[in-house]
C-alpha cells in the first residue's frame, strides 16, 4: 500500500502540474534545555504537531495566557511530559497559537494554522478547475501516505519512570539555621540580575546541596540585593526549587514538608507538578505525597499536606477551578477533601488578586462570589479564604470588606469573617490595611483592625488573629499571649480558648499540651477546654 501510494502521488504530480504549495500536515517541535525548536511553525488545519523532550527535564507545553492557557485551552497537554516522551496536538482551529512552556514560562512558541487546505488561485478557466482538483488530490494523498508511514513505523510513547518514594535527606537538613552566608557565596554572581535561565540554574545547583529551605531564603536576600530583578517571577524560581526538591529528595511527605508556603506556594506546586507527570492521576498523586503520614504527626500536618496539594491541583490544572474540585473530590477522607478544597480555594483566590484567575470566577458586582454560589459541601472553605479577594474588591478598605460578609449565607458570616481576622496578625497584610496607626506596635495594630469589624462580630476578628499568629509561631506562645491580654475583656475566655485547640492541632504530646495551657496564669481552664483536656 505504500508504494502504491507513493506511485499514485508521482503520477498526479505528473500529470496535473501546479504552482500550489500547502502547509506541513504533521511537524515535531523539540523541547530543550534551551527552549522549543522551530521556535515558530506554519501548519495546514488539522495538522497534528508532536511535542518532543528531548531534554532531560520535564517541559509542559500549553497556550498562552499563563498561567491559564485559557486562550486555546484544549492546547495543553495539563500534565508535564517527561525527558524521552512526546505529546500529539491536532490543530483543528485556524489562526495564529502562541504558546509557553508553563513549567519555565520564559519558553515561547508560535504555531500558525492555516484557514483553508486548498488554495485556488481565482481561475475558472477548465484548466485552472483541473489543477484545484490536482493539487487536491495531491494534498489527500501525501496526508495518505503519512499516515501509512506512521503505522510501518510508529512513534512510541516512553514511560516516565517509577516515582522514587524514599526520602533522601538533604546534606545540610541539620544545619538549616546557619551557614546562610555558604550558600550566598555558592551562587554565581556572574547571572545578570533578569538573566533567569542563569539564576534557574544556579538556583538549582543549590537547591540540590542545602535543600529547598535554604535556597528561598537565599531568593529573598538576592531580591534585598537587587541580584535578582523585580520583574522576575519569584513564584515560577519557587516551582522549580518544588520540583527539583521531589527529584532530588523524594516523592514523600517529609521532602514536601521541606518546601515552605513562601512566593505564593510556589515550591509546593512545582513539587505537586514534579509527582503529576510521574503519576496516573491528580488523586494518585495527592496520594503518594500525603497519605503516608503517619500518627507521629499532628492532625496539623496531615490537613497542611492536603491544603499545599490544593495549591498544586489547581495550578496544574491552569486554574480551572471546578476540575480542581472534582479532584478533591475523589479523595477518601473528609480531612483530605477539606485540606485540598482549602488549597484549591486559596491559590484561586491568589490568582483573583493577581488578575489571573479564569473569567467568569469572581464577579465585578457580587464581591462575595463565586463563595456564594458554589456547592453548599465547598462554601465554608471557599469563605474561609476568600479575604484577600474581599479586600482587593474594597480597595483595601477593612471596615467596607467586614461589613460585606454579613450578606453571606448565615452559616458562613463567621467563616467569611475569621478569613479577614487571619489578615489582622499577618505582617504583610498588617502593613497593606492599617491607616493612620503606625504609632502602634505589631499587636496594638492588631487589634486596632479587628476594632473596624462590625460591633457583633469582632470575636471571628480574635479567633482569625490568634489562628494566624499560631500557625506562624506555633508552640511559642509569647506573641498570642500578648494579642490575648490586649483584646477586649469580654474576649479574654474566647482567646485563650483558641490558644488551647491551636496547640491540640500541633502536638500529638498530650503532656504538652496540658504544660503549655497550665503556663497561661489565670487563663489555664479556657487553653484546656480549648484542647479538649
Amino acid at each position: 500500500m505504500n508504494n502504491l501510494a507513493l506511485i499514485f502521488l508521482i503520477a498526479i504530480t505528473i500529470f496535473f502540474p501546479s504552482s500550489y504549495t500547502h502547509a506541513a500536515t504533521n511537524t515535531t517541535i523539540t523541547m530543550t534545555k534551551d527552549g522549543f525548536a522551530p521556535k515558530e511553525i506554519t501548519v495546514d488545519k488539522d495538522a497534528t504537531v508532536t511535542f518532543v523532550n528531548a531534554d532531560k527535564e520535564d517541559h509542559w507545553p500549553a497556550s498562552n495566557i499563563h498561567p491559564t492557557h485559557s486562550i486555546y485551552p484544549e492546547f495543553d497537554p495539563q500534565k508535564p511530559i517527561g525527558p524521552g516522551n512526546r505529546w500529539n496536538f491536532t490543530f483543528t482551529k485556524a489562526g495564529e497559537w502562541k504558546y509557553h512552556d508553563h513549567l519555565n514560562p520564559y519558553f515561547l512558541g508560535t504555531v500558525h494554522v492555516n484557514k483553508d487546505v486548498l488554495k485556488t488561485s481565482g481561475s475558472t478557466s477548465s484548466e485552472g478547475i483541473l489543477k484545484n482538483i490536482a493539487d487536491y488530490v495531491k494534498h489527500i494523498l501525501t496526508q495518505i501516505l503519512s499516515l501509512v508511514q506512521k503505522r510501518a513505523s510508529p512513534q512510541i510513547e516512553l514511560k516516565s519512570p517509577a516515582v522514587r518514594t524514599q526520602f533522601k535527606e538533604p546534606p545540610s537538613l541539620n544545619a538549616l539555621n546557619t551557614n546562610d552566608q555558604s550558600v550566598y557565596l555558592d551562587y554565581d554572581k556572574t547571572c545578570a540580575n533578569s538573566d533567569v535561565p542563569c539564576i534557574s540554574r544556579s538556583l538549582l545547583n543549590i537547591t540540590r546541596t542545602y535543600g529547598p529551605q535554604k535556597t528561598l531564603r537565599l531568593i529573598k536576600t538576592l531580591q534585598s540585593e537587587r541580584k535578582i530583578a523585580t520583574q522576575v517571577d519569584d513564584h515560577q524560581l519557587a516551582h522549580q526549587i518544588g520540583r527539583e526538591t521531589a527529584q532530588k529528595f523524594g516523592v514523600n511527605s517529609k521532602a514536601f514538608f521541606l518546601c515552605s508556603t513562601d512566593f505564593n506556594y510556589g515550591c509546593q506546586h512545582g513539587f505537586f507538578e514534579y509527582v503529576l507527570g510521574k503519576t496516573t492521576s491528580g488523586k494518585e498523586a495527592i496520594s503518594i505525597i500525603c497519605d503516608p503520614i503517619d500518627a507521629s504527626y499532628s492532625g496539623k500536618y496531615k490537613f497542611y499536606c492536603y491544603h499545599g496539594a490544593g495549591h498544586g491541583v489547581l495550578m496544574a490544572n491552569a486554574y480551572d477551578l471546578w476540575k480542581s474540585l472534582h479532584t478533591c473530590d475523589k479523595l477518601e477522607t473528609q480531612m483530605a477533601q477539606d485540606g485540598c478544597w482549602q488549597g484549591v480555594f486559596m491559590e484561586n483566590t491568589n490568582a483573583g488578586m493577581r488578575g489571573q484567575a479564569r473569567s467568569g470566577i469572581f464577579s465585578d458586582v457580587d464581591p462575595l462570589t463565586p463563595c456564594n454560589t458554589v456547592p453548599e459541601k465547598y462554601r465554608h472553605e471557599c469563605f474561609i479564604n476568600h479575604a484577600g479577594w474581599l479586600v482587593k474588591y474594597f480597595n483595601y478598605d477593612l471596615e467596607k470588606a467586614s461589613r460585606a460578609c454579613l450578606n453571606a449565607p448565615g452559616n458562613y458570616i463567621s467563616a467569611c469573617l475569621e478569613s479577614l481576622g487571619l489578615m489582622v496578625t499577618n505582617p504583610s497584610w498588617q502593613e497593606t490595611l492599617s491607616k493612620n496607626l503606625n504609632s502602634l506596635d505589631f499587636i496594638g495594630r492588631a487589634w486596632s483592625l479587628c476594632g473596624q469589624f462590625p460591633e457583633k462580630y469582632k470575636a471571628s476578628c480574635v479567633i482569625g488573629a490568634v489562628d494566624n499568629l499560631m500557625n506562624f509561631d506555633e508552640l511559642d506562645l509569647t506573641r498570642v499571649i500578648e494579642f490575648c491580654k490586649t483584646v477586649e475583656f469580654q474576649f479574654n475566655m474566647l482567646c485563650f480558648k483558641e490558644i488551647g485547640i491551636n496547640i491540640r492541632s500541633q502536638t500529638t504530646d498530650v503532656s504538652l499540651v496540658r504544660k503549655k495551657c497550665s503556663s497561661l496564669k489565670g487563663f489555664a481552664d479556657s487553653c484546656l477546654s480549648g484542647a479538649n483536656l
